[in-house]
């Protein structure tokens, strides 16, 4: 039996993760909460800075020894090679374990950090993942292995920069975090946050992996950050929302020509 273990911020992830699920029957699993291990694995996550977020990476420290054969789908706002190698230190740590990482792909969805795309173009993408999802079941019901190939150089600069963000770029985000004169004390921003990094009295501390989920899942928009406003998203990030909106067709213009081989090519 398939287990699916998924980390996803602001929905993104979980959209794919819901997709395989029933794509393969499998169980689907939180990696927040206390997960049962199944014979085949799928991690599921999602790209920050060209890498991990730090929770997927405990998870897989937390993982038992053992000889499974291991699939990664991530996700991410743009297919670019630059995020290839996004699982290159999960991949290290499930090696070091006894695991064999057979495949690894990357399925584009909106964007929820420095700029939004326009709402059909999410649509799109959304759709298209759906599709993306089912050549994935095939390729993984025949056992095709899928892995990237080495790039030292490419892979030394995306790691430079993960490290600093998952370190002291982390950090600092939480840091200026603030909680505007508006806020209704709902406490939803303490109950969803992954790490526990938002405590009781509204404070945040050191542990926030910018997964941004405090500050799109706000109802009355009243997290902020004080140096760092320009990686949020200006109107937030709300997939559900988007959904539910009319579909158009979205033609490919302007900026977004860059992805129309992804949008055409399902194996890619």
């Amino acid at each position: 039996m398939f287990g699916i273990y998924y980390f996803s911020g602001t929905g993104n992830t979980k959209a794919v993760a819901e997709f395989l699920s029933e794509a393969l029957d499998a169980n689907l699993y939180n990696v927040e909460k206390v997960c049962r291990y199944e014979d085949k694995m799928i991690i599921m996550h999602p790209v920050y800075a060209f890498g991990e977020p730090q929770i997927v990476l405990d998870f897989a420290e937390c993982l038992p020894l053992a000889h499974k054969k291991v699939y990664i789908i991530k996700t991410a706002g743009d297919n670019g090679r630059i995020n290839d190698h996004a699982s290159d230190r999960l991949i290290k740590i499930l090696e070091r374990k006894g695991y064999e990482v057979v495949y690894d792909r990357l399925i584009m969805m909106g964007s929820n950090y420095f700029s939004a795309y326009n709402e059909g173009f999410v649509q799109l993408l959304y759709d298209l993942a759906k599709k993306k999802v089912d050549h994935i079941a095939k390729d993984i019901e025949k056992g095709l292995i899928r892995r990237h190939e080495s790039n030292t150089l490419k892979q030394k600069l995306t790691h430079g920069v993960h490290h600093m963000e998952n370190t002291y770029g982390r950090q600092q985000f939480s840091k200026n975090l603030r909680i505007k004169d508006h806020c209704i004390t709902c406490m939803k921003c303490f109950n969803n946050c992954p790490t526990g990094n938002i405590d009781s009295d509204l404070e945040f501390h050191d542990t926030c992996i910018m997964c941004m989920r405090c500050i799109y899942g706000c109802p009355v928009d009243a997290i902020y950050s004080k140096y760092m406003q320009f990686t949020i998203v200006k109107h937030g990030y709300d997939l559900e929302k988007i959904l539910k909106k009319p579909r158009e067709p979205f033609e490919l213009s302007g900026y977004y020509k860059k992805y129309k081989s992804y949008i055409n090519n399902i194996e890619e």
